[in-house]
């Protein structure tokens, strides 16, 4: 879920910027927008927190379906844990659709967080991002600044082992599985990453433990899960239009 350096060397990471939940969720930098937030003057006003703490943990799924693969690797978007978009990507097309076995890895060293209170408060969003929303279309906003404001997430790192059977092959009355692995990494120093796909042997300890803030990578939306961007803008009937327009964008039906 790799993040761009310019983005991961601010000092709240993904704080304050806008998201486009259509994009595939498993490459977050897929769906990273403009910024929306101004975080310096959160800063000053202490509506803003970075906090660091260690956690992490793994685990290991034997024999799914692809459909249950794909649940694993998507995000929990919003309040409800309902992923807002596929995590489909060419590397997954291909694959079987059963006896796959998924394993993760992954620790968190930092985490970031606004509050609601704050993202709501037009003195706290960028002129810019004021002047855009009332001079453009709901589409051109959406261009732009996507559909949500990201308010919390963590940095760390991680990685997603896929396996599956490639080919099977019957020699003198054998039958003989070529495996195939998908690694998914992102995070500390990959140089450290040591894992070999022939012996099927993987070695994390030592890649985990070279985490810092600097190579730090996108783990989750944190505390808090972003919101629309619409509950954010004052002026109310550009607030409807433009969450007409998102529900629409999104494929999201009023009453569903």
């Amino acid at each position: 879920m790799k993040v761009n350096q310019e983005i991961k060397a601010e000092p709240y990471f993904m704080v304050g910027y806008g998201y486009d939940a259509k994009e595939n969720l498993l490459f977050v930098s897929k769906g990273l927008r403009a910024k929306i937030l101004d975080t310096e003057k959160l800063k000053q006003s202490s509506y803003i927190f970075r906090t660091t703490s260690t956690s992490g943990g793994g685990r290991i799924s034997e024999d799914i379906a692809k459909e249950e693969l794909l649940r694993s690797l998507k995000l929990n978007f919003d309040v409800d844990n309902e992923p807002l978009a596929t995590t489909e990507t060419n590397l997954l097309t291909n694959i079987p659709e059963e006896n796959i076995q998924l394993t993760n890895y992954y620790t968190v060293g930092f985490q970031y967080t606004t509050v609601h209170i704050a993202a709501e408060d037009q003195t706290f969003h960028n002129q810019e991002f004021k002047n855009f929303v009332a001079m453009n279309s709901p589409a051109d906003i959406v261009k732009k600044y996507g559909t949500h404001l990201i308010l919390s997430c963590s940095k760390g790192a991680s990685v997603n082992l896929v396996k599956y059977v490639e080919k099977k092959t019957v020699l003198e009355d054998k039958l003989v599985k070529d495996w195939k692995i998908l690694a998914f990494v992102s995070g500390a120093d990959l140089k450290l990453f040591d894992f070999h796909p022939v012996k099927n042997t993987i070695d994390v300890n030592t890649w985990l433990d070279s985490l810092t803030e600097e190579n730090g990578d996108f783990i989750a939306f944190d505390r808090y899960a972003p919101i629309p961007i619409y509950n954010i803008i004052s002026d109310k009937n550009k607030s409807q239009e433009l969450k007409n327009y998102i529900e629409s964008y999104l494929g999201q039906k009023k009453g569903s």
